[in-house]
Order: structure tokens, then sequence, then C-alpha cells
């Protein structure tokens, strides 16, 4: 799998500059980990 960067220039013009503060890496963190305590069976961990 390779990383992939974003790019929010339209999202920077159509939402009156606003940007994300969290990376998505870190964002996706908290809910995978929910899903995988919903389905502890099929954890890759």
């Amino acid at each position: 799998m390779t990383a992939h960067s974003t790019e929010n220039t339209i999202l920077r013009e159509h939402s009156g500059g606003w940007e994300p503060r969290t990376p998505l890496h870190d964002g996706i963190k908290r809910p995978y980990r929910w899903i995988e305590s919903e389905y502890p069976e099929r954890s890759v961990s």
C-alpha cells in the first residue's frame, strides 16, 4: 500500500479557507479501533 497526499486546493476555495487540522492517518485511528472492538474475530492484529 502506498501513501497518498490530498490536494486541498478546491476544499480551501469552496470552504472559505477551511483546512482539516488532523491528518487522515491520525483521524482514522479512533473509528478503526472501534470497528476492531466490534468484530474481534476479524481483527488483523
